[in-house]
């Protein structure tokens, strides 16, 4: 016996009947890609250290960016990047020497490269790296993270040219990044 989802999906399906061969061959014009792939979910889930998954940073990342009028959308890692003008890695915590490679090339034809906290700090069988993160992408952020962790609620005081206090209601994640001359030495936060 039909039920509603039936009648749904047969209604959608005469839908696209009509329509079908004018949007057949059809894409959509994305200039803004938020990278996702389901094992950086995975990977996450293993030691999430407090921060929020790659799913809930692609979602608000996306929202944000149809919010301002962005074209962008979710691209799947392993697809093309062309055409695109920048890339968002929200939590990739697994990356391979092929996207690594990829997303070098990207940045040197011009293209705008965004990693969030804890992106590219493992090989993509979830097995620690050897060498600093972000890995596979220091040349292309032109740093090494030497450390990193969480700090609760309340004040942290980082010397930033002078001593400065930086107050937070909430968790905050922070960093500290060393370019590989050593000749710039920062500290980069990441409030929730």
């Amino acid at each position: 016996m039909p039920r509603r989802r039936y009648h749904e999906l047969a209604q959608e399906g005469a839908e696209f009947a009509r329509i079908g061969d004018r949007i057949l061959g059809t894409t959509l014009s994305v200039k803004g890609a938020v990278l996702i792939d389901s094992d950086q979910d995975e990977a996450h889930q293993t030691l999430p250290m407090g921060l929020p998954s790659p799913d809930d940073q692609r979602r608000v990342i996306l929202r944000e960016l149809l919010r301002r009028k962005i074209a962008a959308g979710f691209i799947n890692a392993r697809d093309s990047f062309e055409g695109l003008k920048v890339i968002f890695m929200p939590g990739f915590i697994l990356v391979d020497e092929d996207l690594a490679a990829r997303l070098a090339d990207f940045v040197k034809d011009g293209g705008l490269l965004v990693a969030t906290a804890r992106s590219a700090t493992r090989h993509r069988n979830n097995r620690a790296c050897e060498f600093a993160p972000p890995a596979f992408l220091n040349d292309v952020f032109g740093v090494t993270i030497e450390e990193f962790g969480k700090l609760e609620h309340g004040s942290i005081d980082l010397e930033v040219g002078k001593w400065t206090s930086v107050e937070s209601g909430g968790a905050i994640w922070c960093g500290h990044h060393r370019k590989p001359d050593d000749s710039m030495s920062y500290w980069a936060l990441l409030s929730r």
